[in-house]
């Protein structure tokens, strides 16, 4: 009906004058900002939960992400051999690690100073691999997706109560940067939808 196509438009034009204007006004916040200094990293999200960062970069808050992201890894086992397929969570997975390889292989970030390693986390203390985005993230993102399309329910409080813990430490241990996070979240809903 016309009045349908009057509100798609609408809309239309809605978010272009949202994106033209969102981006002008970013444009102008970003000549704003001056540049960091050689050496020093600022990280808004660090900034944020620096001061989680002895509870939150402890053994027990490490083996706890450990056991989680294991979780979500041994899920998608399960649903390829429950199948027996290659499921499309397994595909979009093996994807996603792929990029973060070719990513870290071709543009390593430097390691802020105030890094806070575990021997049992990854990378382990005295490794100098950033990821350009966060694989733990990436993960947990693409099973969040595929557990909360397949099975529906409450399932997608307990994925986002994990994605925030998970945030919260990678921040607050300097485990990776803000925009790492950012990339991994949009990349998973990207190639998972």
């Amino acid at each position: 009906p016309h009045c349908l196509r009057t509100i798609e438009n609408t809309m239309d034009w809605g978010l272009l004058v949202l994106f033209v204007g969102g981006s002008l006004l970013l444009m102008v916040l970003e000549l704003k900002i001056p540049m960091a200094e050689p050496g020093e990293i600022r990280d808004i999200g660090h900034d944020l939960f620096k001061s989680f960062s002895k509870p939150l970069g402890g053994k027990f808050a490490t083996f706890l992400n450990s056991f989680l992201l294991c979780g979500c890894v041994i899920y998608a086992a399960i649903d390829v051999i429950l199948s027996d397929a290659v499921t499309v969570l397994l595909r979009h997975l093996v994807i996603l690690f792929w990029l973060r390889f070719l990513v870290g292989v071709s543009t390593r970030l430097p390691a802020p100073g105030d890094f806070l390693p575990l021997s049992c986390d990854m990378p382990p203390a005295g490794c100098n691999f950033f990821y350009l985005f966060s694989c733990h993230t990436a993960t947990i993102t693409t099973v969040a997706l595929h557990v909360t399309g397949k099975h529906g329910g409450w399932w997608w409080l307990l994925f986002i109560s994990i994605l925030l813990f998970q945030t919260m430490r990678l921040l607050a241990t300097r485990g990776h940067y803000t925009a790492d996070i950012i990339i991994a979240l949009a990349l998973s809903i990207f190639i998972y939808t």
